[in-house]
């Protein structure tokens, strides 16, 4: 059998898959990266609970995305490098943002997700 038999699995994706793998790929490694400093700066314990939660589901996605790209030759978008860890109190108080802050961030960036996959 051919690549182009009309099984989807066996045919090459197109280039609109392939970039929008990609970018969900590099969006889901920027939201790593965004949720891993409003850990530091979350003082709630249930928000922390949440960042942790997203910051797992992000990284089992950035996973399948690409080894997705990867199996059809592409290369991925770069990863961010790991944030570290930070006690609350050592981010001056202008400088952080508020648990406020980070659940409407949250909101927005999950309305946007199922915004952005819905058919």
């Amino acid at each position: 059998m051919g690549i182009l038999d009309g099984n989807p699995k066996n045919e090459p994706m197109h280039y609109g898959e392939i970039f929008n793998v990609w970018e969900v790929s590099m969006a889901a490694k920027g939201a790593v990266s965004c949720y891993q400093a409003y850990l530091n700066h979350a003082g709630d314990k249930d928000l922390k609970k949440m960042l942790r939660d997203l910051i797992d589901q992000a990284k089992l996605e950035i996973k399948e995305l690409d080894e997705l790209l990867a199996e059809n030759g592409i290369a991925a978008a770069p990863t961010l490098p790991e944030r570290p860890e930070v006690k609350l109190e050592d981010i001056p108080m202008g400088a952080r943002f508020t648990d406020l802050e980070i659940a409407a961030k949250i909101a927005m960036d999950n309305a946007a997700g199922s915004l952005a996959a819905a058919p």
